[in-house]
């Protein structure tokens, strides 16, 4: 595994890839999150996050915002995550540097907005600008731009209400859910019935010998039929 993302911290184009574009690629998706487990693997282990390994996690940082979190995480990185960010609220609380803040707001990005985070609060004493250049895109789509968005909701009663309310309990513009349990992928084909034959719900009112309705033809001076003339079915 850290052969792994030792080789991806080392293409240019895969780290380019998560940065710019949302691939919905089963297989892109499971490399992406095997990158993930390493990085905080060895992160757990060494307690520091490699210079080498920075803008790889900044990539994957950037496209799990851009996919809503949506990838599967396993209860080991689970754990490993919360403890993180445990120590970046203790790190708050013993007034640690901003720079002693980086590589763990980094790892703990790769997993959820910092937005929503216990330590959101302090983060805000400094501004976007104040953060290292290649982290402010990572910091502005998980903190920045969501704080920017809430203090706009603030001013509606609407959200005042909200306020009261859990966090499973807020309403939101899709379905949503707090935990999902981890599958396996698996194609919907083989589970969904095969197409009915068409069939028509009114064939016990329609007649059993073939109908032609009357036609009505305009009338003219060469000689076609009145206006008000018929023409049954079988009559020329």
């Amino acid at each position: 595994m850290p052969g792994l993302s030792e080789a991806a911290s080392e293409d240019e184009l895969l780290i380019l890839a998560p940065q710019k574009t949302l691939m919905p690629n089963p297989a892109m998706e499971e490399l992406v999150t095997l990158l993930r487990r390493a990085i905080i693997a060895e992160v757990a282990q060494t307690v520091e996050l490699r210079d080498e390994l920075q803008r790889l996690t900044l990539a994957i940082a950037q496209y799990a915002d851009r996919t809503g979190y949506a990838l599967a995480v396993e209860d080991d990185e689970e754990r490993l995550v919360s403890a993180i960010n445990d120590s970046i609220q203790a790190q708050f609380v013993l007034g640690e540097e901003q720079d002693g803040l980086i590589g763990s707001l980094m790892t703990s990005a790769m997993y959820g907005a910092l937005f929503h985070q216990p330590f959101a609060v302090q983060l805000g004493q400094w501004n976007l600008v104040d953060w290292p250049l290649a982290l402010q895109p990572v910091l502005a789509a998980s903190y920045y731009d969501r704080a920017e968005e809430e203090a706009i909701k603030q001013k509606f009663d609407e959200k005042a209400e909200e306020l009261c309310l859990d966090k499973t309990d807020a309403p939101q513009a899709w379905p949503s859910w707090s935990r999902l349990a981890y599958r396996t992928e698996s194609s919907l084909k083989p589970p969904l019935p095969s197409k009915p034959p068409a069939t028509n719900r009114f064939a016990n009112w329609l007649p059993s010998t073939s109908f032609n309705p009357p036609v009505r033809r305009c009338a003219s001076s060469a000689g076609w039929f009145s206006p008000t003339e018929t023409i049954l079915p079988g009559r020329t």
